[in-house]
């Protein structure tokens, strides 16, 4: 009987470690603030102290804690990408989403005229003063974070994104939007693996914003201390999404554009279709493929021969 109940424990903590870290902080959290709000350790020991004489008790209760666990891990993970398409600026009020992207037009307007202003006549050169080059190149970084004025939307988080998604049809005529789908199967093993680290790891800095909120009115159970909770969780879920989310958004956008610059070719390839033989021709090409995947009303000329 006792290697059963071992056998029974070593399960479910092997159970709760795979559960998301960030669950575990969360409810590590509630259980700090119930015992401020309950008398502190004493408070928690005595509520706790009964379950310790009764081992099917205690049992129950942590296989309860670790299906918790797993279950409100599980919630929060499905929820990253509705809230993060939230944070994207996709929300249904037409009025008040149009006046925001307004905003962040102007916003991109301004750093595109601080950028020609600091360049001087003819461009950068390597003979152009570094303070200058320094100036240049700071409004350029911010543009990064821009799409064309026409794809702009009414968040920075979506902003970063979009300017990601949009960046290789301007370069190679190509349209991620419309092709992501063809090219996703061409891919080969390692590029989609970093895609989706990439993608992984901003659906995790958004669902750490959405247990930061969350910990926000749970700390409430700690009674008047939990204030004290409720603005460092506060803290906490703002540094969130201005910093972090961001940072992994910026990431993401410059994986997707790395795979357009290195891997657009696997495209045609696939479709067994023409490269485009010349740079100047790729705009072209690019545009005519993007095309046909979305209408499917121009057949291709001919099959190109399949690469070696």
């Amino acid at each position: 009987m006792l290697k059963l109940w071992e056998q029974v424990g070593t399960s479910l903590a092997t159970r709760l470690l795979t559960a998301s870290e960030f669950a575990l902080v969360f409810w590590v959290w509630f259980a700090f603030w119930w015992a401020v709000g309950h008398g502190g350790w004493a408070g928690y020991a005595a509520a706790v102290a009964p379950l310790f004489t009764n081992g099917a008790a205690l049992l129950a209760v942590a296989a309860g804690a670790v299906i918790v666990a797993v279950v409100s891990g599980l919630i929060v993970q499905r929820a990253a990408t509705p809230v993060l398409r939230l944070l994207e600026g996709y929300w249904p009020g037409a009025s008040w989403r149009e006046k925001r992207r307004e905003a962040w037009r102007a916003k991109r307007d301004e750093y595109l005229q601080k950028e020609v202003d600091a360049t001087p006549v003819g461009g950068l050169t390597e003979d152009s003063p570094a303070s200058i080059a320094a100036e240049a190149m700071k409004w350029d970084a911010k543009l990064q974070d821009f799409p064309d004025r026409d794809s702009v939307l009414p968040t920075r988080i979506g902003n970063i994104i979009r300017a990601g998604e949009r960046r290789p049809l301007p370069s190679y005529g190509l349209d991620p939007i419309i092709v992501w789908p063809q090219l996703w199967l061409a891919l080969p093993e390692q590029p989609r693996a970093d895609v989706q680290d990439a993608r992984s790891r901003l659906d995790s800095s958004v669902a750490a914003l959405i247990w930061a909120v969350l910990a926000a009115p749970v700390a409430l159970v700690g009674l008047w201390w939990g204030v004290v909770g409720v603005f460092v969780a506060a803290l906490v879920a703002l540094a969130i999404w201005r910093l972090w989310i961001p940072a992994e958004a910026r990431a993401y956008a410059s994986v997707l554009t790395a795979i357009f610059d290195t891997q657009r070719f696997l495209l045609y390839d696939a479709l067994r279709l023409p490269r485009p033989k010349r740079p100047r021709d790729e705009v072209q090409a690019g545009r005519a493929l993007t095309r046909w995947i979305r209408r499917r009303d121009q057949v291709p000329a001919r099959f190109a021969s399949p690469p070696r």
